[in-house]
């Protein structure tokens, strides 16, 4: 939404909701930084892992964000972040 949100604004939001061990873990898994997957950067790894930290943080065990709350924090639009997790859910193996 805001294209002049530092990350660090991003991080900081998502440190006050108890989320940056989500990110920690996504930013070990896909090989990104906190500071790239909370920034601007388009690539394919980063988009990935993004997409993979938004799907988590919605099915967070302890509350479920709506897309509406997850842009917000992150500085996205809903439907950014809608997308985001349907293809996150898109990539995943089929369960056998």
């Amino acid at each position: 939404m805001d294209p002049t949100v530092h990350p660090n604004a991003i991080l900081a939001a998502l440190s006050v909701r108890g989320l940056l061990d989500l990110v920690d873990a996504v930013c070990a898994r896909r090989g990104v930084t906190p500071e790239e997957l909370c920034g601007r950067g388009r690539s394919h790894a980063v988009a990935t892992a993004r997409h993979e930290l938004w799907w988590l943080i919605r099915h967070h065990p302890e509350r479920c964000y709506s897309c509406s709350e997850i842009g917000r924090l992150v500085h996205r639009d809903h439907a950014s972040i809608l997308h985001g997790i349907a293809a996150h859910q898109r990539r995943q193996p089929a369960p056998a």
